[in-house]
């Protein structure tokens, strides 16, 4: 543990949002946008920005008619208190359209396997937030004897004790007008869950990263030369969506400002596909770098922080 808390202090000022006490934590993405009705609008240019554990996206689009953008967080559950990401449904974003913060017209959708529970959940008066929490905790709120029962028989709460445990799975859903002009920005703000780890620095070399990040020998050997075989890596990896409807925009730019604070002792590294599949590899931060994305939009970045072994 006391290792693990050595590699985990440089790796806070890196980039990663948050460190956890075991190895590896997946991450959760915010989905791409899409738009209503679909292919009414079109992405443009893209300039993302990563700041202290934080993502800022500002994207053109071509819009055709009438239209608005959709926007659905990842279903889920309750995982239990390892999770170091409950709030899947992303309360912290925020949505702007041409600079101007919109306010968000969104909804939830609640589900036991394929049976939609929306409404039920809704006529209960129950927070389906709920399940972030540990435990997943929910009162009746006046809820009549018969919706009770009925959620307990589809399996969508358990009684506990004067409460009851929240079992369904839910996911937001947002949607935010589009403005009448042909062209027109939309921006993004929220916070990176990326997946955390700690790995011996022979296992950073991947054929999934070499892809995804396009790592290349000359560059893990500025890594590999600086420690011995046995030093160890903070490893953060995440995505970031900037296309519409799966359409990945003309062009991406990054920008990105590791954290100050790194001493002597600890390198940090940023990793990804530049155009035509050119490597980023740098210690640097990024200032307005073409990136290349994947088929959908998806920008992929890989942050590692090097630390000799206490």
């Amino acid at each position: 543990m006391k290792r693990w808390m050595n590699y985990a202090a440089a790796c806070t000022f890196w980039i990663f949002p948050l460190v956890y006490a075991d190895d590896l934590t997946g991450a959760v993405a915010l989905p791409g946008l899409e738009s209503d009705p679909p292919n009414t609008a079109s992405p443009g240019d893209c300039g993302v920005s990563v700041v202290a554990g934080r993502v800022s996206i500002d994207l053109s689009l071509t819009v055709a008619g009438e239209s608005a953008l959709l926007l659905q967080t990842p279903l889920f559950g309750h995982r239990g208190p390892p999770d170091p990401y409950p709030e899947r449904q992303f309360p912290e974003l925020t949505i702007g359209i041409n600079g101007q913060s919109r306010a968000l017209n969104d909804r939830f959708e609640a589900f036991v396997g394929t049976r939609d529970v929306t409404m039920l959940v809704q006529t209960a008066g129950m927070d389906p937030w709920t399940i972030t929490h540990t435990p997943p905790l929910t009162t009746s709120a006046g809820a009549g004897e018969p919706i009770l029962k009925f959620l307990i028989r589809v399996g969508a709460i358990e009684p506990s004790g004067r409460d009851y445990l929240a079992k369904w799975q839910a996911r937001r859903v947002i949607r935010v007008p589009l403005e009448s002009a042909q062209v027109q920005h939309v921006q993004l703000d929220y916070a990176l869950r990326p997946a955390n780890t700690v790995i011996p620095v022979e296992q950073l070399d991947t054929t999934t990263r070499e892809k995804a990040y396009c790592l290349s020998p000359s560059s893990l050997r500025r890594i590999t030369h600086k420690g011995s075989d046995h030093s160890r890596l903070g490893v953060s990896e995440f995505s970031i969506a900037t296309g519409i409807d799966g359409k990945p925009p003309g062009s991406v730019t990054i920008s990105m400002s590791p954290a100050t604070g790194i001493d002597s002792k600890h390198h940090g590294y940023l990793f990804l596909c530049g155009p035509h599949g050119k490597p980023i590899a740098t210690e640097r931060a990024l200032t307005r770098e073409r990136a290349e994305v994947d088929d959908l939009g998806n920008l992929h970045v890989l942050a590692v922080i090097e630390a000799a072994p206490p």
